[in-house]
């Protein structure tokens, strides 16, 4: 019988520009488990330029759709929440926060830098994943609102 091994992308991913491509892919699917996959795959490789470009690509594709990217609160709970079985409570235990904090950002309020460390803390993404995220929600509405 032949064992399969998990296949590494990053091996692949020698430029700055390779990973903000890879993490653009991910993003064309509109499937924010494989945005998140792709970005904790790269995150040890990603450097403040490419997530700036990569940051950039994605909001300009974004525009370009004309779709409202995804809320921290949606990924919040549907990628992490719903999947790991975690309460709002849990979760506001792990960041250290009010439970009401945490069921705010649920329904779509925008974070704070000092959130964003704190979901990084509890969840195991960095704080760069989530505000990202919020980056492109806050242009999406600037220049669609």
């Amino acid at each position: 019988m032949t064992k399969l091994t998990d296949f590494d992308p990053t091996k692949y991913l020698e430029t700055p520009e390779d990973v903000a491509d890879f993490i653009e892919d991910a993003i064309e699917t509109g499937d924010p488990a494989v945005i998140k996959r792709a970005l904790d795959t790269t995150e040890h490789l990603n450097s403040s330029e490419a997530n700036r470009k990569h940051l950039e690509k994605s909001i300009a594709q974004l525009r370009a759709a004309g779709r409202k990217p995804s809320t921290v609160g949606a990924i919040l709970a549907e990628e992490f929440l719903q999947p790991l079985d975690l309460t709002v409570e849990d979760l506001a235990g792990r960041m250290g926060v009010e439970p009401a904090t945490v069921s705010a950002i649920c329904s779509g309020r925008d974070i704070t830098g000092s959130e964003a460390d704190a979901l990084a803390s509890a969840l195991g993404t960095s704080p760069e994943f989530w505000l990202n995220i919020q980056a492109a929600i806050t242009n999406w509405r600037a220049v669609n609102e």
